[in-house]
């Protein structure tokens, strides 16, 4: 190969430095169209890597913070601990043992707020800083149904608040109240009607909309479900917002449970067991 040819393929194989067009001459020799030419001046940018073209990841406390959220509530020994999600809100369940007695927490991964304590907190401390102690709220059930018995009452957490789960026995039938332990709100269950009509009354004076009535809300509940049969139907506080949370039991034994927004009639939420 002569020396032309050998400084043309140089051209061609200089790592796409430079492309051109070659060509022989009469004389043998080979000379480059340098109008052809084009150089490559552009230096080469490092690839962006996997993390840099993902979005960041949700902040998440971490179990040993989730921990700690729990123990100053319940100084107690934790048990187990583990992390779920409902709907991609995820949260940690905390089994903590206080003073004998178990108690499940459910905190909030994003934000480390305490959403459910499941047990009776009336043998702990909390107690000593409801507003509502567990003798009133007895008494404003029993206001609310007119005659009844109590049968058994309980200070849980359930969604942010603590309140009072009273068990009454009205008419031979045992019932569910619940009492917001630190504004005294009482929120019928709904299984018992004269109860049912007595809080719906008490709310609509409450709020200047008027809401549905319990049965308008079963209606929307098996209308969306489709078929099965309303086991329970309670009038709630969630947010500041008023809600029926309807429970259906269908045919082949499994649980239908629906958040209805009481104003509007609308479907929050829907948890099929």
């Amino acid at each position: 190969m002569n020396k032309w040819t050998t400084i043309a393929t140089s051209l061609l194989l200089a790592g796409g430095a430079a492309i051109g067009v070659a060509g022989a001459t009469d004389n043998g020799k080979v000379s480059v169209d340098e109008s052809a030419v084009v150089l490559n001046t552009q230096t080469a940018q490092p690839a962006q890597t996997e993390n840099e073209n993902s979005p960041a990841n949700d902040e998440t406390i971490t179990k040993e913070e989730a921990i700690a959220i729990a123990q100053q509530v319940l100084p107690g020994k934790v048990k187990e601990i583990e992390q779920d999600s409902d709907d991609g809100h995820r949260y940690y369940e905390i089994e903590l043992k206080y003073e004998g007695k178990d108690y499940d927490f459910d905190i909030d991964a994003a934000t480390g707020e305490v959403l459910n304590i499941d047990g009776n907190l009336l043998r702990t401390p909390l107690a000593d800083k409801m507003e509502i102690t567990a003798e009133q709220a007895k008494q404003a059930v029993l206001d609310e149904v007119g005659e009844g018995r109590i049968k058994e009452i309980e200070l849980e957490k359930n969604r942010g608040t603590y309140m009072y789960e009273i068990e009454v026995k009205v008419h031979g039938d045992d019932d569910d109240w619940y009492v917001d332990a630190n504004t005294g709100e009482v929120l019928a269950s709904g299984n018992d009607k004269r109860g049912a009509e007595a809080q719906s009354q008490r709310t609509q004076q409450a709020d200047s909309a008027e809401r549905l009535s319990v049965k308008e809300a079963k209606n929307i509940a098996l209308a969306h479900v489709g078929q099965g049969r309303v086991d329970d139907a309670d009038l709630d506080r969630e947010n500041g917002r008023l809600v029926y949370e309807i429970e259906i039991e269908q045919s082949g034994g499994d649980d239908v449970e629906l958040i209805i927004d009481a104003l509007t009639g609308e479907i929050l939420h829907v948890d099929w067991d």
